[in-house]
Protein backbone atom coordinates (compact mmCIF):
# COMPACT_ATOMS: atom_id res chain seq x y z
CA UNK A 1 0.00 0.00 0.00
CA UNK A 2 2.82 2.50 0.93
CA UNK A 3 4.03 1.80 -2.54
CA UNK A 4 0.83 2.92 -4.15
CA UNK A 5 0.83 6.07 -2.42
CA UNK A 6 4.33 6.69 -3.40
CA UNK A 7 3.57 6.57 -7.15
CA UNK A 8 0.39 8.28 -7.37
CA UNK A 9 1.88 11.09 -5.04
CA UNK A 10 4.10 13.47 -6.93
CA UNK A 11 7.30 14.27 -5.13
CA UNK A 12 7.27 18.18 -3.82
CA UNK A 13 9.99 19.60 -6.67
CA UNK A 14 7.79 17.78 -9.54
CA UNK A 15 4.57 19.79 -7.77
CA UNK A 16 6.67 22.96 -7.98
CA UNK A 17 7.96 22.53 -11.33
CA UNK A 18 4.51 22.23 -12.62
CA UNK A 19 3.23 25.32 -10.43
CA UNK A 20 5.93 27.30 -11.89
CA UNK A 21 5.23 25.64 -15.75
CA UNK A 22 1.29 26.62 -15.05
CA UNK A 23 2.75 30.10 -13.98
CA UNK A 24 3.86 30.73 -17.27
CA UNK A 25 1.54 29.53 -19.40
CA UNK A 26 -0.93 31.90 -17.69
CA UNK A 27 1.35 34.92 -18.52
CA UNK A 28 1.59 33.51 -22.11
CA UNK A 29 -1.89 33.37 -22.12
CA UNK A 30 -2.43 37.04 -21.09
CA UNK A 31 0.52 38.48 -22.77
CA UNK A 32 -1.51 36.96 -25.99
CA UNK A 33 -4.87 38.52 -24.69
CA UNK A 34 -3.22 41.80 -24.32
CA UNK A 35 -1.90 41.48 -27.95
CA UNK A 36 -5.38 40.53 -29.14
CA UNK A 37 -7.34 43.47 -27.41
CA UNK A 38 -4.74 45.93 -28.37
CA UNK A 39 -5.13 44.53 -31.94
CA UNK A 40 -9.22 45.32 -31.56
CA UNK A 41 -9.12 48.49 -29.93
CA UNK A 42 -6.25 50.40 -31.93
CA UNK A 43 -6.08 50.76 -35.38
CA UNK A 44 -3.39 53.78 -37.33
CA UNK A 45 -2.11 54.75 -33.69
CA UNK A 46 -5.63 55.79 -32.92
CA UNK A 47 -7.78 54.06 -30.31
CA UNK A 48 -11.01 53.27 -31.69
CA UNK A 49 -12.29 50.46 -29.08
CA UNK A 50 -11.62 52.18 -25.88
CA UNK A 51 -12.72 49.12 -23.63
CA UNK A 52 -10.37 46.89 -25.51
CA UNK A 53 -7.06 49.12 -25.07
CA UNK A 54 -8.55 49.77 -21.78
CA UNK A 55 -8.03 45.17 -21.16
CA UNK A 56 -4.75 45.41 -23.30
CA UNK A 57 -3.71 47.37 -21.09
CA UNK A 58 -4.33 45.54 -17.49
CA UNK A 59 -3.69 41.92 -18.92
CA UNK A 60 -0.39 43.22 -19.91
CA UNK A 61 -0.09 44.51 -16.28
CA UNK A 62 -1.70 41.53 -14.63
CA UNK A 63 1.04 39.55 -17.25
CA UNK A 64 4.14 42.02 -15.80
CA UNK A 65 3.08 41.39 -12.15
CA UNK A 66 3.17 37.66 -12.49
CA UNK A 67 6.14 37.66 -13.93
CA UNK A 68 7.74 39.69 -11.32
CA UNK A 69 7.05 36.46 -9.19
CA UNK A 70 7.83 34.12 -11.24
CA UNK A 71 11.29 35.44 -12.57
CA UNK A 72 12.66 34.50 -9.07
CA UNK A 73 12.88 31.09 -10.20
CA UNK A 74 14.56 31.85 -13.48
CA UNK A 75 18.29 30.28 -12.84
CA UNK A 76 19.82 32.78 -15.14
CA UNK A 77 19.43 36.23 -14.05
CA UNK A 78 20.50 38.09 -17.44
CA UNK A 79 17.73 36.28 -18.54
CA UNK A 80 14.99 37.11 -16.24
CA UNK A 81 16.44 40.79 -16.53
CA UNK A 82 16.18 40.39 -20.43
CA UNK A 83 12.63 39.43 -20.19
CA UNK A 84 11.22 42.30 -17.33
CA UNK A 85 12.92 44.93 -19.88
CA UNK A 86 10.99 43.30 -22.97
CA UNK A 87 7.68 43.00 -20.97
CA UNK A 88 8.53 46.94 -19.67
CA UNK A 89 8.95 48.17 -23.43
CA UNK A 90 6.23 46.12 -24.32
CA UNK A 91 3.74 48.61 -22.08
CA UNK A 92 5.41 51.96 -23.73
CA UNK A 93 4.68 50.13 -26.99
CA UNK A 94 1.33 49.71 -26.16
CA UNK A 95 1.11 53.22 -24.65
CA UNK A 96 2.41 54.77 -28.25
CA UNK A 97 -0.41 52.84 -30.27
CA UNK A 98 2.30 51.13 -32.09
CA UNK A 99 0.68 48.74 -35.48
CA UNK A 100 -0.49 45.64 -33.97
CA UNK A 101 1.73 43.85 -35.73
CA UNK A 102 4.85 44.95 -33.35
CA UNK A 103 2.77 44.38 -30.02
CA UNK A 104 2.11 40.76 -31.96
CA UNK A 105 6.41 40.54 -32.25
CA UNK A 106 6.94 41.54 -29.21
CA UNK A 107 4.33 38.93 -27.44
CA UNK A 108 5.66 36.26 -29.86
CA UNK A 109 9.65 37.15 -28.59
CA UNK A 110 8.80 37.26 -25.15
CA UNK A 111 6.63 33.82 -24.85
CA UNK A 112 8.99 31.78 -26.92
CA UNK A 113 11.59 32.83 -24.11
CA UNK A 114 9.27 32.06 -21.64
CA UNK A 115 8.69 28.61 -23.03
Amino acid sequence: MLLSQTIWTPNRAEALNQASIDRVKKIVMMLNIAAKEFEEGVVDGKIVVPPEYEESQVFLQQAIERFAKLSVEITDPQKAENLKNQLINMMGLVKDKVDSQKIWEEVNSINSELL
